[in-house]
């Protein structure tokens, strides 16, 4: 779709790069969140526009994707573009290195198979399908809205947050399983048997 736009548009096809792209853990473009960049919401906030940003480029099949920055370019909280590092001043890992390694960890050796189809606005499930497993990394875009995923309980391997750390559905007892979701959280990650979910039951 995005390469025939292109194409009917300039007459022939462009690579697309995504050359420069990233969130400061300033957080200076958010109501909720301003002027500290040191903070642990901030830095949270960023790890969760860091996954969301992968996945969407991986989702346009971008060849060419570059965070900006690295590491954070100086010391000052207040300062929106002192903090755009996913390392800090002394290299250490913020939230944000920590969430794109688990994500690069969990879609290690998979292949991306779509976006799940007729989902409520602002929902996004991408299909991710390995030799063992199938994975489907959920996110939602509304502050205001609460995501519950309902997924039957046969089949469901694991559920790991935005950090790597696990994740436990909720059992309503008749065999199904359900993860409240908030755009805050960011992307989780659920996994289930190879080939026995081909999409989410049922997403509100």
């Amino acid at each position: 779709m995005r390469d025939s736009i292109i194409a009917r548009t300039v007459g022939e096809s462009v690579e697309i790069w995504d050359t420069e792209w990233g969130y400061a853990s300033d957080d200076y473009f958010s109501k909720y969140l301003r002027s500290d960049g040191h903070s642990a919401a901030g830095r949270k906030r960023q790890a969760v526009l860091a996954c969301r940003e992968v996945l969407t480029v991986w989702a346009l099949a971008l060849p060419v994707a570059v965070w900006y920055d690295l590491r954070d370019d100086g010391e000052d909280p207040a300062n929106p573009g002192q903090n755009y590092g996913l390392l800090d001043g002394e290299n250490s890992d913020k939230p944000a290195m920590k969430a794109l390694r688990t994500l690069t960890n969990i879609a290690s050796n998979h292949v991306y198979l779509g976006m799940a189809e007729n989902v409520p606005d602002g929902a996004h499930v991408m299909c991710l399908e390995g030799s063992s497993d199938e994975i489907f990394a959920i996110w939602g875009e509304d502050p205001a809205s609460i995501i519950t995923v309902r997924f039957p309980e046969k089949g469901f391997i694991s559920a790991t947050n935005l950090l790597g750390e696990p994740l436990q559905p909720k059992n309503d007892g008749h065999g199904e399983a359900e993860i409240a979701l908030s755009e805050a959280d960011g992307p989780v990650y659920t996994k289930f048997a190879p080939r026995w979910l081909r999409g989410v039951d049922s997403i509100q």
